[in-house]
């Protein structure tokens, strides 16, 4: 049924040219549709993973200095940037013409070409020089993280504070002699191409390592390149809009570079400083970077992995939650949305064609996440309660802890994901032969649904509250967060006018502000420390990249695919053309500085659920493909802009 499914698709997407004319596919080669080059004076971010634990962060055309920069393996950073030399003159890379590719970067300077390059699973850095000067040479940075190179015959090793009990090791790429220069530049003979970088066990571990790239270096790069020129090819569009077209492809590898094995499967939530995982984060961004692109195997690896960290006291306030955040060395439970997350998206995971036994292997925990809640959470209306800081607005004051967004103790949101946890965990119950539980959660789904209107709405208002209040008030911030809850709304015409009022309050060309601009506790900027905190402003106005996807989603819903296309467009030229390439960031200010036409940007360079909802929004809601729930049906409803003739 699957493949059938997709020849559907496929034929379906071939035809979708105006007037009936010929389609003429002719691709453009790979390396030019997803290489990008970054011209002399632009200095932008980019950053590489070894997909397992490891980050490079650096800038293409200047050094990098931030407490974030370099190579970071386990949330621990290594060394800070590196400077290289031919015979005694260091490249500058101001003048360098740099080219990016998904697997590497590439500077060219007038006497000497350089790639740096990470490998799949594997902790090392490679950065080969070529050059027809005699000599090459490199020096690491990172005061206070390196120890000076201890020099071996052919090889260095450094001592790494963010990595005790590890070695940090250099070779050059062809074997020969290294020397040492003024304490820190390592010299070798041109020959040596370039050089590797190895964090392994020990120092033997190391030297093993060093003889395997020797031998399989090239051909391990070949395949790390490879697989991404095949996520590509076998997810790729064509629009006939250039910019767009990049972009898909762009988010697509980008987001990938995010799927990491930490602390088990999981998604780094964002780079340079989440390099972690957050539930709530991970499970937004599952369906865009592994449902709708067929990678369902990762998909279900994520959720097999991350389920083996929920919380299982029975007598704890956090029985049955997924962890908020999980990091090597810490694991914290302080949020309410990432478990109903967790749940839908094994429905999700289900309805794109996945292997049933998850359903089986994951229900227990499905049990212990609805049930948990149910004990403790749960208020006599069946709505789910929860902290003022327990939602995605979760930014506190320290060190009171004041809430800067309360959304206690009932968010709009937060009973949305409920209900549709609730629905879900009634159907695995069913699909595991449990029909008391599937009868206790269905009511109990349709109890609070009942309550909804009722609760959130009143006749003075058009939109919905944002939260109830633990006195039992409604608050009427007006936040995007009314736009996830319309899963819960029945009636087309109150979701045509809660859409309507979120976008005219809260939609600007650059993207869906957290709060309307008429609320006293609107910050129009998020980073402007001589007025306020940025936490303050953090969800108070600040635009968050990812909740475009509900915006646009709710506007085509109703029919209004070309306002939504405009928001598409402008998230594809900021993919290409802000910030780190080929990435989209976390978010924006609200609104534009005195003096400028355009927005900031803010937070992290790569948020991965900015890119996730990209790219499910443009393949759920623009072409339209999603698969039906229970009926394993695949549903094709196109929503094509009229700026696109054929896709």
């Amino acid at each position: 049924m699957k493949k059938t499914a997709f020849l559907l698709i496929t034929v379906f997407l071939i035809s979708c040219s105006e007037k009936g004319e010929e389609m003429v596919y002719e691709p453009a080669p790979v390396d030019m549709e997803i290489t990008l080059t970054a011209a002399t004076g632009e200095n932008r971010e980019f950053a590489f993973t070894d997909k397992k634990s490891g980050y490079f962060y650096g800038h293409t055309h200047g050094s990098a200095r931030e407490w974030y920069s370099g190579w970071n393996i386990n949330t621990q950073r290594i060394f800070s940037d590196y400077a290289l030399f031919t015979d005694d003159v260091a490249l500058d890379r101001s003048t360098a013409d740099v080219s990016l590719m998904p697997h590497r970067l590439r500077r060219e300077y007038p006497t000497a070409t350089e790639e740096i390059y990470l490998f799949d699973e594997t902790e090392v850095i490679g950065i080969s020089v070529e050059t027809e000067w005699a000599e090459i040479g490199i020096r690491l940075y990172g005061e206070g993280m390196i120890s000076l190179p201890d020099m071996r015959y052919n090889y260095a090793v450094y001592t790494a504070t963010g990595a005790p009990g590890k070695t940090l090791l250099m070779a050059p790429i062809r074997n020969t002699e290294l020397t040492l220069k003024d304490h820190e530049e390592i010299r070798a003979a041109a020959a040596a191409r370039g050089f590797y970088l190895i964090l392994a066990d020990s120092e033997e571990q190391a030297l093993g390592i060093v003889e395997i790239l020797r031998q399989n270096g090239d051909s391990m790069l070949a395949d790390r390149r490879k697989r991404l020129e095949n996520l590509h090819m076998t997810n790729r569009f064509e629009t006939g809009v250039p910019v767009v077209d990049r972009a898909l492809a762009w988010n697509r590898v980008s987001l990938d570079a995010l799927i990491m094995k930490q602390t088990g499967w999981g998604i780094y939530a964002g780079l340079p400083w989440f390099n972690d995982y957050w539930g709530r984060d991970m499970f937004i961004s599952l369906p865009g970077a592994a449902l709708v692109n067929g990678q369902l195997d990762v998909a279900a690896n994520i959720l097999r992995s991350f389920a083996g960290y929920q919380n299982t006291d029975e007598g704890h306030p956090d029985f049955g939650r997924i962890p908020n955040r999980l990091r090597p060395d810490e694991v914290i439970y302080n949020t309410t949305d990432a478990t109903p997350r967790f749940v839908v998206q094994i429905c999700d995971y289900l309805d794109y064609g996945g292997d049933e036994s998850l359903a089986t292997d994951l229900f227990d925990a499905v049990v212990r996440a609805t049930e948990g809640p149910i004990r403790h959470h749960v208020d006599e209306h069946g709505y789910l309660t929860h902290g003022d800081a327990e939602t995605w607005m979760d930014a506190r004051e320290e060190p009171t802890k004041r809430a800067y967004s309360p959304r206690g103790n009932r968010a709009n949101d937060i009973q949305a994901l409920w209900y549709n946890q609730l629905r879900c965990a009634a159907r695995m119950a069913r699909m595991n032969d449990e029909p008391v539980y599937a009868e206790k959660w269905d009511a109990l789904a349709g109890k609070m649904k009942d309550r909804f209107v009722v609760d959130f709405f009143d006749d003075s208002h058009t939109y919905m509250a944002d939260r109830i209040t633990a006195r039992g008030v409604p608050s009427f911030s007006v936040r995007p967060n009314q736009l996830f809850a319309l899963d819960l709304i029945d009636d087309p015409n109150r979701r045509w006018f809660v859409t309507r009022e979120a976008w005219e309050r809260l939609v600007y060309p650059w993207g869906t502000a957290s709060l309307d601009q008429d609320d006293l506790n609107f910050h129009p900027w998020h980073e402007a420390p001589e007025y306020y905190h940025k936490d303050a402003a953090y969800h108070n106005g600040t635009v968050w990249v990812w909740t475009n996807g509900i915006a646009m989603q709710r506007m085509i819903e109703v029919g209004q695919p070309d306002i939504a296309w405009n928001l598409f467009m402008n998230m594809s030229m900021q993919t290409m053309d802000d910030g780190a390439p080929g990435m989209l960031a976390e978010n924006t200010d609200a609104l534009p500085r005195t003096g400028e036409e355009w927005v900031r940007l803010s937070g992290t360079f790569s948020q991965a659920w900015s890119s996730a909802e990209y790219l499910r929004v443009w393949y759920q809601y623009f072409i339209g493909v999603r698969p039906h729930p229970v009926s394993g049906r695949v549903m094709i409803n196109p929503n094509i802009p009229t700026a696109l003739d054929k896709v």
